[in-house]
C-alpha cells in the first residue's frame, strides 16, 4: 500500500487480514505506520496496520504514552534508553 503524507511517501507492509482485504486501492483509511526505512528516493517502509475511525468523542487529558526502546549493539554492548511518541493521522 503506497501513501502520500505531508510530502512525504509511505510503503506500508500490511500482515494477516488486512493484506488481503486492501489490495484494491482504497481512500478514506485511518492508518498507522511506524517509520522503519528510508530509501535513496526518500519513500519510508514500514510494517503498519489499519485501525477504526474514532466513533465517539471522549473527554479526558490527552496523554502521550511513553514508549521505552533498548537497543543493544551488535557486540552486545551499551544499551539506550529513549523515548517516542506516536501520532494518529489520517491519511487518505
Amino acid at each position: 500500500m503506497l501513501f502520500n503524507q505531508q510530502n512525504q511517501k509511505f510503503q506500508v507492509f500490511l500482515l494477516g487480514k488486512d493484506e488481503n482485504k486492501y489490495k484494491e486501492k482504497t481512500h478514506g483509511l485511518d492508518v498507522f505506520a511506524v517509520p522503519e526505512l528510508v530509501d535513496l528516493d526518500g519513500r519510508i517502509f514500514s510494517v503498519s496496520g489499519v485501525t477504526k475511525k474514532n466513533v465517539k468523542s471522549i473527554f479526558e487529558s490527552l496523554r502521550t504514552p511513553n514508549l521505552l526502546v533498548k537497543k543493544i549493539d551488535d557486540k552486545g554492548g551499551f544499551s539506550i534508553d529513549e523515548f517516542f511518541f506516536i501520532q494518529r493521522k489520517k491519511c487518505h
